[in-house]
């Protein structure tokens, strides 16, 4: 019983938290208070937004290091927006060491959720060796998924892999 009980308080301690910080009865600490506690009891909206602020250092000290364990915590229940986070996280070192092979996979758990872009930042991976084997094809790929959605970006990273790349052949 208790076990169902915490999805629910973690839910309703968010919504307080949010109505807190933001809403017409502002009391930012309280706030961040009853976000703390909806991140604790498992809350992936809660904990993509305490990693928020501890990236910035909106209404809580600038920690990386913080901001990155909050995004892992949400991006492991499959919150598509930590995902792309903690990718970037990883492929520049904030907060974590540098590993391109962790961006990747974070990268393309947000990429197979549509979110175009983990999908253009993977395909850029791809495109370069970064952290997974250099593969042109696959670049193309995740290129044209976050070309489909609209993404100005990657009709661009488009037309530089297709004037760059020996190895499209037919594909161009």
């Amino acid at each position: 019983a208790a076990a169902a009980f915490r999805p629910a308080r973690s839910r309703a301690q968010y919504r307080l938290a949010m109505l807190l910080r933001d809403g017409s009865a502002v009391d930012r600490s309280a706030g961040m208070f009853w976000m703390q506690r909806s991140g604790e009891n498992g809350y992936d909206e809660a904990q993509f937004q305490l990693g928020l602020g501890h990236a910035a250092g909106r209404d809580l000290p600038r920690d990386p290091v913080l901001a990155a364990r909050w995004f892992e915590r949400a991006a492991r229940q499959g919150h598509a927006a930590s995902q792309v986070n903690l990718g970037t996280l990883y492929e520049t070192g904030n907060g974590v060491d540098r590993d391109d092979a962790a961006a990747a996979k974070w990268y393309r758990e947000a990429a197979e959720q549509e979110v175009s872009v983990a999908q253009i930042n993977l395909g850029s991976l791809y495109a370069q060796g970064r952290g997974v084997a250099r593969d042109d094809r696959a670049a193309l790929h995740w290129y044209l998924r976050a070309a489909q959605s609209g993404a100005p970006e990657a009709h661009y990273n488009l037309g530089v892999l297709y004037e760059n790349s020996a190895d499209l052949g037919d594909d161009r």
